[in-house]
This record gives C-alpha cells, sequence and structure tokens, in this order.
C-alpha cells in the first residue's frame, strides 16, 4: 500500500535498504504458498519453480562464477528478529 518498502540485511544490523514500489516487478508472499488452497499437482509444482528460475537475474543462474543472490527481510521481521536476540540474553 505505501509508495516504498525498507528492507534490512538479514544479519549485519543497521544496513538498510528502501525500495520505490516502482522499481519492484514481482512480489511473492510466501506463506501463502504453503498454506493455499488444495495441494498442486507436480506439474504444476514444477511450473512455479520454472517460472521462479526464469525471474532470477541472468548472472544469479549462471553455473560458473555466479553472482550472489541478496535476500533482505521487511521491517517486521527485523523487529522480531531484534526482539528475540535481545530476549534471550
Amino acid at each position: 500500500p505505501s509508495d516504498s518498502i525498507t528492507v534490512h540485511h538479514p544479519v549485519r544490523s543497521g544496513l538498510s535498504q528502501t525500495i520505490r514500489r516502482s522499481d519492484i516487478s514481482h512480489v511473492e508472499v510466501l506463506h501463502d504458498l504453503v498454506t493455499a488452497g488444495p495441494a498442486e499437482s507436480m506439474d504444476d509444482l514444477a511450473a512455479r519453480c520454472s517460472a521462479d528460475i526464469d525471474r532470477l537475474d541472468a548472472g544469479v543462474q549462471r553455473l560458473v562464477n555466479p553472482h550472489r543472490y541478496h535476500v533482505s527481510i521487511t521491517d517486521r521481521l527485523n523487529d522480531l528478529r531484534r526482539d528475540l536476540v535481545a530476549n534471550a540474553r
């Protein structure tokens, strides 16, 4: 709903980036894929996996000297992680 989203490095505290909505080509809600609806057929799963791979940057897909695939976490997950670490001490 907002014009931008702030994402955080999953391990390095204080490292974040703000991304404009117009720069985001696709968002996939991962937990919905596991819990939503009836079980998918193997053909459906294979097609989804193939589509996921096709969306990756060519530099990440290559087998020789591939680029790193960067993963970030949202504000909400970053706050949860920080709280869990603080309460674990």
